[in-house]
C-alpha cells in the first residue's frame, strides 16, 4: 500500500501503532502467563535438574503408584497439564486479534467471545477482525479461505449477488492504481462453499461482500442495502463518528427504486438528520438489451425511475430534508418530466399526494458528471433551479479521458441565455448559495476544473 502525500504516509504509518500495541501487549502478558504457569506442572511431575535414575524411578513410582501422596501429585499434575494448554494451543491469541484504527472503523461492535478468549478463535467478519480459515473447493481443489486472499493486495469476497461490487472493483483498481482481486465465495460460486461454512461467519447477505487486507485482516465489508436496519445503523456511525458529508446510494436494489415502502426506515433516518442522498444508477434487475452498455442506455433510466418513485409514492415530500443528488444531469429526466407530470395528474389520488410535479422535480439537485452538451445542459435547466446544478465527474467510476473530456465540453460553450457566461461560471455562482457544507468543496472542484484554481 502507498499513500500519496507525507501526511497520508504518516497517517497510515501512525495506524500500525494503533492496531498492534493492543495486540503485542496481550502477546506479552499472556506470554509471561505461560512461563509462570509451567511451574505448576513442573512441581507435580518431581522433575528436578540433576536427578540419578534411582531419584527419578522412585519419583514416578509415587507418583503413579496407589498412595493418598500420588493421588494428590497426579490430580496437580493434570491441572497443570491443563494451564499449559495456553502455552501450545492458545489460538485466540493467535489469531483472535482485533484491530481498530483510523484505517479501520465499523458501526458493528465485536461480538462478544462465547468461550475463553485466549483459547479459542471465534471466527467473524466484523471490521479488524482476522480473515476466518474455510475450505473451499475451486477448480477441484480444496483451498483454504486464507489462500484465496492475496498477499499482495486487497481482496473482495463477494457472493452470488455481487456483480455491482466486482466491477466497482475492478474500476476503483484500474482507476487508482490500487490492486484489487475479487472472488465470489459461495454455494456453487467460483469458490465453491461446499459445507456452507462460509455461509455461517460471512457476516453479509447474498448482495454484500467484504473487503480483505493483505495482512488478512478484514478492511471493511457491506450488507448490501437491502439490510435495511443495518444501513439504518451505519448512517448513525458514519455521521456520529466518521463525521461524512453524506451518502452514495443506488437508484435500485432487486427491482424496488427507493420510493419502495422498503426503504422508508433509512430515508426516515436520512430525512431526521438532514443529509445528502446522492444516487447514482447501477445495473437493473431486467435482463440486459445488448443495443449497448448499460452505462450508455440503462443508467440515464434507472435514474430517471428512482427519481419518479420517490415523488409518486409521497417519499419526497415526507423526507423533504434529505437533499437528494441526481447523477448525470438527472438521466433521462429533463426530457420525460412533461409526460411524467401528466401522468401523475390522470392517477387518482396521486396528484394529491405528489403535489405540483414540476416543483416535485425541480428539488432535486443534479450533477454534470458525464453531461456536457448544449442539448442535456439546455433540457436540465428547463428543470432544475440554477442553484441546484452541481458539478460532477463520475471519478473514479469513469474513464479519466471521459472526464476530461466531458469537462473541456462543459467548459466551451455557454449556459442557456447567460450571456456568454458558461455552466462553469453559473456553478461556481451556485456554490455561493448551495447549502453551506456543499460550498468550500465545490468551489474549489470547480475552480481546478476550469483552471482558475491549482
Amino acid at each position: 500500500m502507498a499513500a500519496s502525500s507525507t501526511a497520508g504516509r504518516h497517517s497510515l504509518l501512525d495506524s500500525y501503532s494503533e492496531e498492534r500495541q493492543p495486540v503485542g501487549r496481550q502477546l506479552i502478558d499472556r506470554a509471561m502467563k505461560s512461563h509462570n504457569e509451567i511451574e505448576p506442572w513442573s512441581q507435580a511431575a518431581g522433575l528436578r535438574p540433576g536427578m540419578s535414575k534411582d531419584d527419578a524411578r522412585a519419583n514416578l513410582d509415587e507418583l503413579f503408584g496407589d498412595s493418598d501422596r500420588g493421588k494428590q501429585r497426579r490430580r496437580a499434575l493434570l491441572a497443570g497439564l491443563q494451564l499449559m494448554d495456553y502455552q501450545f494451543n492458545a489460538h485466540g491469541v493467535e489469531l483472535g486479534q482485533r484491530y481498530r484504527s483510523s484505517v479501520i472503523r465499523s458501526a458493528v461492535p465485536f461480538p462478544k467471545f462465547q468461550q475463553d478468549r485466549e483459547l479459542y478463535f471465534e471466527p467473524d467478519t466484523v471490521p479488524g477482525s482476522h480473515l476466518p480459515h474455510v475450505w473451499v473447493q475451486h477448480d477441484g481443489q480444496q483451498v483454504s479461505t486464507l489462500d484465496v486472499a492475496d498477499y499482495a493486495g486487497f481482496t473482495l469476497l463477494t457472493v452470488v449477488g455481487g456483480k455491482a461490487w466486482i466491477e466497482a472493483a475492478k474500476a476503483v483498481a484500474t482507476e487508482l492504481g490500487v490492486q484489487i482481486k475479487a472472488a465470489r465465495v459461495g454455494l456453487r460460486q467460483d469458490f465453491d462453499d461446499l459445507q456452507g461454512e462460509w455461509t455461517k461467519i460471512r457476516g453479509v447477505s447474498d448482495r454484500g461482500c467484504v473487503l480483505v487486507r493483505p495482512d488478512r485482516f478484514i478492511a471493511w465489508r457491506s450488507q448490501g442495502l437491502p439490510d435495511i436496519d443495518a444501513s439504518v445503523n451505519e448512517v448513525a456511525y458514519s455521521l456520529d463518528t466518521l463525521k461524512v458529508d453524506g451518502f452514495i446510494i443506488f437508484a435500485s436494489y432487486g427491482g424496488k427504486y427507493l420510493g419502495d415502502e422498503h426503504f422508508a426506515p433509512l430515508l426516515e433516518e436520512l430525512n431526521l438528520r438532514k443529509t445528502v442522498a446522492f444516487i447514482h444508477p447501477n445495473d437493473p434487475a431486467y435482463a440486459l438489451p445488448t443495443v449497448a452498455p448499460a452505462s450508455v442506455l440503462e443508467f440515464p433510466f434507472e435514474t430517471m425511475r428512482s427519481a419518479t418513485s420517490l415523488i409518486i409514492s409521497g417519499a419526497l415530500r415526507r423526507f423533504a430534508d434529505i437533499r437528494f443528488i441526481l447523477m448525470h444531469a438527472g438521466g433521462a429526466l429533463p426530457y420525460l418530466v412533461p409526460r411524467v407530470s401528466l401522468s401523475v395528474s390522470m392517477m387518482p389520488g396521486v396528484a394529491e399526494r405528489v403535489g405540483v410535479v414540476n416543483a416535485a422535480f425541480s428539488s432535486f439537485y443534479y450533477d454534470t458528471a458525464l453531461s456536457a452538451g448544449p442539448s442535456t445542459i439546455s433540457a436540465l435547466m428547463q428543470v432544475a433551479r440554477p442553484d441546484h446544478v452541481l458539478f460532477g465527474s463520475d471519478f473514479p467510476m469513469a474513464p479519466v479521458p471521459a472526464i476530461t473530456n466531458f469537462g473541456q465540453e462543459l467548459e466551451s460553450f455557454p449556459s442557456p441565455g447567460s450571456r456568454g457566461r458558461t455552466p462553469i461560471d453559473g456553478m461556481l455562482h451556485g456554490c455561493s448559495v448551495a447549502p453551506y457544507e456543499f460550498r468550500p468543496r465545490c468551489r474549489s472542484t470547480l475552480a481546478r476544473a476550469s483552471g482558475r484554481g491549482r
